[in-house]
């Protein structure tokens, strides 16, 4: 599996250590994460990784918050065939499932240029491996571009339910927990239901 990241070029130094979701270590920490030219792109491919690591991340020897350091690669693969230049993409491998991969990020490392690009896969076919992203990629993606889509990044399921619960919450509680001055809450509990002083 591949770890990648850009940031600012130079001469910064990059290291990584990746342990399972267990906490068995899987690759030492201090491995090298070196960048390709002067492009700001980092990265190394380490066989020994698997979905669902934990990889931590040190620049210049500080480390990255544990927030930071998590990366969920959901699919790594490349470039097949460019249906729509450059919107809808074919990919070598992928999911089986129809919309699999739909509010994920996908991001498309140009091998020529080492330009890397973001985008949110807005469908998703099965069948044919064709994805279909937000937006233009702002480059020309050819055949064999490395793709990587990141697990859960765009995905909005959580904070639906998050909003949903919380208006719920609030829609049953009593109306004297809404009393507070010059609120909504408290111009509500004066003026009742109907929009009448109470």
């Amino acid at each position: 599996m591949r770890i990648s990241l850009t940031y600012e070029t130079g001469i910064l130094t990059f290291t990584y250590g990746a342990v399972t979701a267990a906490g068995v270590e899987r690759t030492v920490a201090g491995t090298s994460l070196p960048e390709i030219l002067a492009t700001g792109y980092y990265t190394v491919d380490d066989p020994a990784l698997r979905a669902g690591d934990v990889v931590i991340l040190s620049k210049d020897g500080d480390y990255f918050d544990s927030g930071e350091a998590e990366i969920h690669v959901a699919l790594d693969t490349l470039v097949a065939t460019i249906p729509t230049p450059d919107t809808v993409i074919t990919l070598d491998a992928g999911s089986t499932v129809d919309d699999a991969y739909n509010n994920m990020v996908i991001s498309v490392y140009d091998v020529s240029t080492g330009h890397v690009a973001s985008r949110r896969v807005i469908a998703y076919v099965g069948s044919t491996k064709q994805v279909t992203v937000d937006a233009d990629f702002g480059f020309n993606i050819v055949a064999d571009d490395v793709v990587r889509i990141w697990a859960d990044t765009y995905s909005q399921t959580a904070t639906t339910a998050v909003i949903e619960d919380i208006a719920s919450a609030v829609w049953e509680e009593d109306r004297n927990s809404h009393k507070a001055v010059d609120t909504m809450g408290g111009l509500q509990q004066r003026t009742g239901s109907a929009g009448r002083m109470a």
